[in-house]
């Protein structure tokens, strides 16, 4: 019996960014799943939770609550296509599936302005932050970098209107 829970909903206080990918006025649309799914390829790809979560089991690293406790938690994020949560894969060490320790640092300023979908986006587009580089480049080489990136951005976000 396949489990379902919501473990992604709206965020009720997505800015988008400058650029933003994703207009505050439309929902995510096939072509936008597909462009984050190649985007994030390089780095791993992105996994159904469902998925994720039995991979999980099988190297004795957690279950589908332990998965869900990580996002709703805000030590990694997700976000949900269709009636699937998806989860990309850069965010574990896949020598033992552990989450990568840079990451709390990053969400937690992220996630207070944008839902899951724009995160994702955030990660694979270039931040002039970052020389022009994207996010998930520069995150094993400098993720100080990295995390002023996503704090100058949180700012920026932060301080602009919500637009309806």
């Amino acid at each position: 019996m396949p489990r379902t829970m919501s473990l992604v909903a709206p965020h009720p206080k997505r800015m988008p960014l400058a650029g933003d990918w994703l207009e505050a006025d439309r929902l995510p649309t096939d072509a936008d799943f597909i462009a984050l799914g190649v985007a994030y390829r390089s780095s791993g790809g992105l996994a159904r939770g469902d998925d994720l979560a039995r991979l999980l089991e099988e190297r004795g690293r957690g279950d589908f609550s332990s998965l869900a406790r990580l996002i709703v938690g805000g030590r990694i994020f997700s976000f949900r296509w269709h009636e699937d949560f998806w989860v990309p894969l850069f965010q574990f060490d896949w020598r033992d599936l552990t989450v990568r320790a840079v990451l709390q640092t990053l969400l937690l300023d992220l996630s207070a302005v944008l839902d899951g979908w724009s995160i994702g986006h955030w990660f694979v587009q270039p931040n002039a932050r970052l020389r022009g580089e994207r996010p998930i480049e520069c995150l094993d080489a400098d993720p100080a970098a990295v995390c002023q990136a996503a704090r100058g951005d949180r700012l920026d976000a932060a301080s602009r209107p919500v637009t309806r």
